[in-house]
């Protein structure tokens, strides 16, 4: 009798980098993209709108999922372009020049907190996406 073991574990990793990986990191960038925006005006740190309508996000080698945003008051406007650096990432943020500076405030971070109260859901995207294709 021979028995003999084939390693397919490479064609498996390849089919769910090429599949599940991207899938689940695009749903975890809208999840987080909600849920900054969603912290930012419980922060009460919204005046004009600029900042919370340009925050967003970038799937690694992607470019930001939203290309423009506009102020809700004064009528500034702003625009991505460009690609996030490549890699099975996700990238949050803003380019609104003083987008840090509310960030570091006492009791008014958006990215940190906004991304901490989801991290559990982006488990569940991620478990779902490998167990589920």
């Amino acid at each position: 009798m021979e028995v003999r073991f084939t390693d397919n574990s490479q064609v498996f990793l390849n089919a769910l980098h090429d599949e599940a990986i991207p899938a689940a990191l695009e749903a975890i960038g809208e999840i987080g993209e909600d849920a900054v925006k969603t912290q930012i005006t419980e922060n009460r740190s919204v005046d004009t709108g600029l900042l919370r309508n340009s925050l967003t996000f970038a799937v690694g080698g992607q470019p930001a999922n939203q290309r423009t945003y506009r102020a809700d008051r004064g009528g500034e406007t702003g625009s991505y372009n460009g690609l996030a650096p490549e890699g099975s990432k996700v990238f949050w943020g803003s380019n609104v020049k003083y987008a840090a500076s509310v960030e570091v405030r006492p009791n008014k971070s958006y990215l940190k907190k906004g991304l901490q109260n989801v991290t559990s859901e982006f488990e569940q995207v991620l478990r779902g996406e490998l167990e589920n294709g």
